[in-house]
């Protein structure tokens, strides 16, 4: 069990490491509200 969440952290560690590589790039979307990330996350279905 312990292993299992020592691989999940690892791998949230690398998913985060990526997104913020793509965000450096500037590949990444900038929200000006709240309300536009949630209408764009609800806009993804």
């Amino acid at each position: 069990m312990l292993a299992d969440y020592e691989m999940s952290v690892r791998s949230l560690g690398q998913e985060i490491s990526a997104a913020d590589a793509e965000s450096e790039a500037g590949l990444g979307k900038e929200y000006t509200s709240a309300s536009d990330l949630l209408n764009d996350i609800m806009s993804e279905g």
